[in-house]
């Protein structure tokens, strides 16, 4: 064999050696990442099992519904009838609801997170003064991770929902409770941590006491930031904003970016009698959009979750980690979503003294809360 053979050999076989080091070092690369999100995502489960909010046990649904009792007993005797019959050979147990001749088991494994729409335009979130100048929460959902279906659940509360409100000092000292607007807990408090956790209660508080794993408060200004981080959202307006925006015409199929995201999800006419529903309408909506974008975005890369959760860190308040926000991305990623587990609760808005005052539909809110948090006892 001659000399110049023999060389060109030796550069065909340093060529597949680099080649095969090249590969091996990628494949080391992809499973370093690999491990390193598979890492985040067991430590964040493991948090979130242990900073819940409230318990099954605590409960109120538990003691069974009422609403088929003749209003006109007196006390005494509404208490003596027992409120649903309990099916026969089932048994009663902690957090057991009996409805309607049925049986129903909390779904232990669920995630529930309290998701707020902060009314405050600052780049940053500012702790404020004790007092009410938190700013008002005019975006709250729920969103839920259901474990037992495979499945991913938005619930939709109106701001306006009248509930029981704690009021604070400038001091941080409780003063009093009273029926208001939810969307005011926030207000109270330090526009940071203790407002959020405010509003967590309150709305466990509405919702019978449900267990909450965790909560995320941002300011509106970071809706830009959110859109835009997922590449921006497709829809069809649902009503005509051209008053802030000229491309958001009522039935106009538009790509949502920057300031246009803002305004689609923001801004309302309070003129208008209920337009805080309409919001709430657009802004369920976008969300369906939304996640349906950030799945497909997820799945191309999934390092998104956590570059977006350490770029929102300014605009808010959040008891997650970044371990718990890899864990609830994957997990949210191999759900099963469709824009109609995009749910509501129900109810009415009225004119008060001053402010629309919306009450809730009490058997629709019960049922509502059996059919996405509770399994039927078979």
């Amino acid at each position: 064999m001659q000399a110049g053979q023999i060389n060109m050999m030796k550069k065909t076989n340093g060529k597949k050696k680099s080649i095969v080091v090249f590969f091996a070092v990628l494949m080391g690369f992809v499973l370093s990442v690999c491990l390193f999100f598979y890492i985040l995502r067991f430590r964040g489960l493991e948090q979130i099992r242990r900073d819940t909010v409230g318990s099954i046990s605590g409960m109120q649904m538990k003691k069974g519904h009422t609403r088929d009792l003749d209003l006109g007993l007196d006390a005494t005797e509404r208490a003596s009838v027992k409120p649903d019959p309990y099916p026969e050979g089932v048994e009663e147990k902690e957090g057991r609801v009996f409805y309607e001749g049925r049986a129903y088991d909390f779904k232990e494994d669920i995630l529930t997170f309290l998701v707020m729409g902060i009314d405050q335009t600052s780049e940053t979130v500012k702790e404020q003064t004790e007092g009410y100048d938190g700013g008002s929460a005019d975006a709250i959902f729920l969103v839920v991770l259901d474990p037992y279906e495979k499945k991913l659940a938005v619930v939709a509360i109106d701001r306006n929902t009248m509930t029981d409100v704690d009021m604070y000092s400038y001091y941080g000292e409780y003063v009093k409770t009273v029926q208001a607007q939810i969307a005011v807990q926030h207000g109270f408090g330090d526009g940071t941590v203790k407002s959020a956790e405010y509003m967590e209660k309150a709305v466990s508080r509405l919702l019978y006491g449900l267990p909450i794993n965790g909560y995320c408060a941002i300011n509106m200004s970071a809706i830009e930031k959110i859109n835009d981080g997922v590449g921006g959202v497709d829809l069809v307006v649902l009503e005509d904003l051209t008053k802030w925006d000229k491309t958001l015409v009522k039935g106009a199929e538009v790509h949502l970016e920057g300031k246009s995201a803002f305004y689609y999800l923001h801004h309302r006419d309070t003129g208008v009698f209920a337009s805080a529903q309409g919001r709430l309408e657009r802004q369920r909506q976008y969300i369906g959009k939304f996640i349906e974008q950030a799945k497909k975005k997820f799945l191309e890369d999934p390092t998104l979750p956590v570059r977006m959760f350490e770029e929102l860190g300014p605009y808010m308040t959040t008891d997650l980690t970044v371990e718990k926000a890899a864990y609830l991305a994957g997990l949210a990623a191999e759900f099963d979503f469709k824009r109609t587990d995009i749910r509501k609760i129900e109810g009415e808005t009225v004119m008060g003294e001053k402010y629309e005052e919306f009450y809730v539909d009490e058997d629709a809110m019960y049922e509502l809360i059996l059919e996405i948090f509770y399994k039927e006892v078979e």
